[in-house]
């Protein structure tokens, strides 16, 4: 048995796929397997796998069809050949710092799901991030529900025996919540899934959402400079004190308000 199952679902990015590959592979943690879980491919995206299969063989292509959604059943089912005490998700177009695996690994000899801040990169190249914390936010879970907060899939992981322990699984949700949200959900609802919120950003976020608009050159030629600026430990640390400074700020700033906003209220009465 290995230490990690690590996922990466797929289907249409392909180039990207070798950046988030490489954060990967670079980990500290070496005792791992990486399942590419396709869903409906294109070619492009074979050949960027068997390139990547043929050069490590802990890499594993699961092709299957275009599924429902965003192919949540295709998950599930490769799961069911994992070989990892502990499964990591990891999106085809972000990137890891190369202790994340290490820093998981450790929580989750105690908990059952933990997950880390994650580092959101703007279009304009800016950082920022922030906290979630199910177990101190009473809110949490219905916000969640919401798709107004939580934890993105490349900052989540989870003990694969409670995974097998969730009634369902992956598996498409309804409509109106996001996927990934969905399934940290099935976690967080049961009475018996020990829980911890790791509050350090090991992930680079460069969500498509923002990016809907630009070509596949553009998105490569995004992460090819990201990649390029985290290469030393100095470098890495640079852009995680830089993005918690910011939270810093904000959180201040916060502050600042309710406090104002309490002087304010005693002067009246």
């Amino acid at each position: 048995m290995t230490t990690f199952t690590v996922l990466i679902p797929t289907h249409n990015h392909a180039d990207t796929l070798r950046y988030a590959v490489r954060s990967v592979l670079w980990q500290t943690c070496q005792d791992f397997e990486l399942f590419i879980v396709g869903d409906g491919v294109p070619d492009r995206t074979r050949e960027i796998v068997v390139e990547l299969a043929a050069a490590d063989a802990r890499i594993r292509f699961f092709d299957f069809p275009k599924g429902d959604r965003h192919g949540e059943l295709h998950r599930h089912r490769a799961l069911q050949w994992a070989n990892g005490r502990f499964v990591a998700y990891q999106a085809d177009d972000d990137l890891w710092l190369p202790e994340h695996l290490a820093s998981l690994a450790e929580l989750l000899e105690d908990y059952d799901l933990v997950h880390c801040m994650q580092m959101e990169v703007s279009i304009d190249g800016k950082l920022s991030s922030w906290l979630f914390d199910a177990n101190a936010d009473p809110l949490a879970l219905d916000k969640m529900r919401k798709s107004l907060t939580g934890f993105g899939l490349a900052s989540g992981a989870h003990r694969v025996d409670a995974y097998r322990r969730l009634p369902l699984g992956w598996h498409p949700g309804p409509k109106g919540i996001n996927s990934d949200l969905y399934f940290w959900l099935q976690f967080l609802n049961e009475p018996w899934c020990r829980y911890q919120s790791y509050k350090w950003p090991n992930v680079l976020h460069l969500s498509s959402v923002p990016r809907k608009d630009w070509d596949i050159e553009r998105r490569v030629e995004e992460l090819r400079a990201w990649w390029d600026k985290i290469q030393t430990p100095l470098q890495r640390d640079f852009y995680v004190k830089q993005c918690l400074l910011a939270r810093r700020r904000a959180l201040m700033n916060k502050c600042a308000g309710w406090l104002k906003s309490v002087a304010s209220n005693s002067f009246r009465r």
